[in-house]
């Protein structure tokens, strides 16, 4: 699931459109990972909606990463944390 996350985190950093399609996901794995970061709070402006164990809304196309999600991503890939802010 990390490497989901991190390619979810990537395209949100970088206000790219994702879909559980362009990540070789099924939906619910997809909405659980978008479940997660927001969760941890790596992210703002992400919605995700899940009812009777299905999801109906994720939405991450106005997603912004917080400083603790360009913490997470940096560490991940081996980056410095102050480039990225």
């Amino acid at each position: 699931m990390q490497q989901n996350m991190i390619k979810v985190l990537e395209g949100i950093k970088n206000h790219q459109s994702l879909s559980y399609s362009d990540l070789n996901l099924t939906k619910n794995e997809f909405g659980d990972v978008v479940q997660m970061i927001k969760s941890k709070k790596y992210a703002t402006n992400i919605y995700v909606r899940k009812m009777d164990d299905v999801y109906t809304m994720i939405d991450i196309s106005d997603g912004d990463l917080t400083s603790k999600g360009y913490h997470y991503l940096a560490e991940a890939l081996d980056f410095n944390v102050t480039d990225e802010l």
